[in-house]
């Protein structure tokens, strides 16, 4: 409920923006920073998993209250998010067989909690997508034969279950917002940002049907192993006109000082936002943004 607080604060605060309501936006924003400060402060067991209540009181842990929280973003800025991933990972591999240690209605949840981790870059999240563990979306389709998902993951687990359940189908909306990380910043797709998250797929690409046109996105990792720190990107974006698109590629904690990005060529100015390289201004047009391998 926290982590639903936080998240529905932010999102209201963002609306307000859009909607010229600054004084309330930042209202807003205040209250789930408060919220966010305090449940870091009396939620986090101090080692790598959030605890289902005030740790002090409620010191048991779980699967749900961690990548919830991940997920919402009310732990945004706190450092041990990566060790929550690989908490996570381990959880995981604890189940067996399962695999993912919820529904397949909360998994939505468990895959975007993953893809907020910024340092990890998609890696926990691939290894989910293209799991056959029974709690998979593989195993729907090689082992019950599925054409659209199932209600839920097993017939054992709902005797009734039928095939033609959305709130099971996270990975259609998962590869374009996350993998492929095309998300707006601004109402109609004015603004958006590309910032894929591809773990260990050395390349890809997609198109997305927005309101503005379409956004069509292609990446290729290179260097020495792609996805992990000896790995470079290079990104394509073919910007709608009338929009302006920022892109942002991993540095796998690389400093500013020892990186070159390019745009179409030429080294670019680019900002440290968290462990990425984001480049802003991208007008309408095909664009290619790269990174080099870390000079360190």
């Amino acid at each position: 409920m926290n982590s639903w607080s936080y998240l529905s604060l932010r999102s209201i605060a963002k609306l307000g923006r859009w909607l010229g309501r600054a004084t309330d936006a930042a209202a807003l924003d205040a209250t789930a920073d408060a919220l966010a400060a305090a449940f870091q402060a009396a939620m986090f067991n101090g080692t790598n998993a959030i605890c289902d209540g005030v740790c002090a009181t409620t010191p048991h842990t779980a699967a749900h209250a961690t990548f919830y929280a991940l997920y919402s973003g009310i732990l945004d800025g706190a450092p041990y998010k990566t060790d929550l991933v690989g908490w996570l990972n381990a959880r995981i591999a604890e189940n067996g067989a399962l695999g993912m240690p919820c529904g397949s209605y909360p998994a939505q949840f468990l895959l975007g909690g993953l893809y907020n981790a910024d340092e990890d870059h998609g890696n926990a999240a691939f290894a989910v997508l293209t799991s056959r563990a029974k709690h998979s979306w593989l195993n729907m389709m090689e082992e019950f034969g599925a054409t659209v998902t199932m209600e839920c993951w097993l017939p054992e687990e709902l005797d009734n279950l039928s095939f033609s359940h959305v709130w099971s189908s996270s990975p259609s909306f998962t590869v374009p917002f996350l993998f492929f990380g095309i998300t707006a910043t601004a109402p109609g797709y004015a603004n958006f940002t590309v910032k894929p998250q591809p773990g260990p797929v050395v390349q890809g690409a997609a198109t997305l049907p927005t309101v503005a046109g379409p956004v069509s996105v292609a990446f290729e990792q290179g260097g020495e192993a792609p996805g992990t720190p000896k790995s470079t990107m290079t990104l394509r974006v073919d910007v709608p006109g009338g929009t302006v698109a920022t892109a942002m590629l991993p540095l796998w904690g690389c400093a500013a000082g020892n990186m070159v990005v390019t745009v179409d060529g030429a080294a670019a100015p680019f900002m440290v936002v968290g462990d990425y390289a984001s480049v802003t201004g991208l007008a309408a047009g095909v664009h290619t943004v790269a990174t080099a391998l870390c000079a360190k």
